[in-house]
């Protein structure tokens, strides 16, 4: 990892918890092919020779769980042929997990086509239709537990420590009904631990569900080497990115209103991770954005039950990036 992180050591056994809406749905999880999973986006031939380039967003509309989506086109910047194409690429797409008579699921997608020499295709994930709108609800209301969690008296005799990441989920109801463990350090003790606390969440107010939420609960203990992100410049999350050969890269900088920074929270390989603009927001950096999402970092176990659920704030220059 490099300079991504340095040592330091803690005062006191301590813990810390952050909360974050999820922005995935249940819909967006079982939706099929699974993002990582999709097959690449062909770029149609006779327009990247002519050198055109475009932009697609679309409405997708799941009445069962084994059938195709009906597509509204949002709005549609190019040659007709990309319409055409993105259409076909999402015929595919299933929610198996739909039960009968829900309500339709409605998705969001955009895809942009980069008339570069290797073709490439930035498509961002589908999104929930409601999620912005629930995610903000949720995060006004959800209210945690009075006490904190207390640090297991074995985990500090066998040395154990890190981050663990749960999913609460809200049914029907103010009480939890679910709370599903997503990433743990290596640590039976401490994930039961945070499990047992996290399923005294409530969401007294009212939010149109199901509802979930994800829950970061950091264990430090006494005297140890403490592993912390530091702000950096975008060359050292790329130099440390484990996957680019399965997301390549083609963004000039120049066109998003450079210099900027981003915050990167790290919470891959469990979810995508957390990625936000510093100041003021602009629509370009979108499929940027979405790229950091789902870079993962080489890191040693160790690093990363230390690491994953941490920010660090990114500065991007002007320039270009392409990988």
């Amino acid at each position: 990892m490099g300079v991504l992180c340095v040592l330091f050591n803690a005062p006191a056994p301590a813990q810390s918890m952050q909360v974050a809406a999820d922005p995935e749905s249940p819909a967006l999880r079982c939706l099929t092919p699974a993002r990582d999973t999709m097959r690449e986006l062909e770029y149609p031939r006779e327009a990247w020779v002519n050198r055109l380039g475009g932009r697609v967003a679309l409405e997708l509309e799941f009445f069962k769980p084994d059938a195709a989506p009906n597509v509204l086109v949002k709005e549609s910047i190019g040659d007709s042929v990309f319409e055409v194409t993105v259409k076909r690429f999402v015929a595919h797409y299933r929610v198996p997990c739909m039960a009968a008579g829900e309500a339709p699921v409605r998705l969001q997608q955009e895809f942009v086509f980069v008339p570069d020499e290797r073709r490439i295709v930035q498509w961002f994930a589908p999104a929930d239709a409601k999620a912005a709108q629930r995610n903000l609800q949720v995060s006004r209301c959800l209210t945690a537990p009075s006490e904190a969690p207390e640090y297991p008296d074995r985990a500090p005799r066998r040395d154990e420590s890190g981050t663990v990441l749960l999913r609460v989920s809200f049914l029907d109801g103010p009480t939890a009904s679910g709370v599903e463990v997503l990433f743990e350090p290596g640590s039976r003790l401490l994930a039961e631990t945070a499990r047992e606390h996290a399923v005294k969440y409530r969401l007294p107010c009212f939010v149109e569900g199901p509802v979930e939420a994800v829950v970061a609960y950091a264990f430090r203990l006494e005297g140890a080497g403490r592993i912390r992100f530091e702000n950096t410049d975008l060359k050292t999350p790329v130099a440390a990115a484990a996957n680019l050969s399965q997301h390549p890269a083609s963004f000039d900088f120049g066109t998003m209103g450079c210099p900027f920074d981003v915050r990167f929270g790290l919470r891959q390989p469990a979810l995508p991770n957390q990625i936000g603009e510093v100041g003021a927001s602009d629509p370009a950096r979108r499929p940027f954005l979405e790229w950091l999402s789902r870079l993962s970092l080489r890191t040693t176990q160790r690093q990363l039950k230390e690491l994953i659920g941490q920010a660090m704030t990114v500065s991007v220059p002007c320039g270009k990036l392409q990988l």
